[in-house]
């Protein structure tokens, strides 16, 4: 996941798209995932917001919801 300056750690398993989108509670990439030559999003909770335990418990029943 990119830091502020915009880099992001090497060997990812899916090619992140260069342009993410900033929805209120994280942050959203479009990526690949070639295995099963499709397009994925990847959406990332910053650390101040993970900080939040209600925040967090939402994240993750929406990451629960859209699998």
């Amino acid at each position: 996941m990119p830091d502020r300056r915009g880099s992001r750690p090497p060997n990812l398993a899916f090619p992140i798209g260069p342009f993410p989108s900033r929805p209120f509670d994280g942050i959203v990439y479009r990526a690949h995932q070639p295995s099963l030559n499709r397009y994925v999003a990847i959406k990332v909770l910053p650390p101040y917001l993970a900080a939040e335990p209600d925040l967090v418990y939402r994240f993750q029943r929406e990451a629960r919801a859209a699998a």
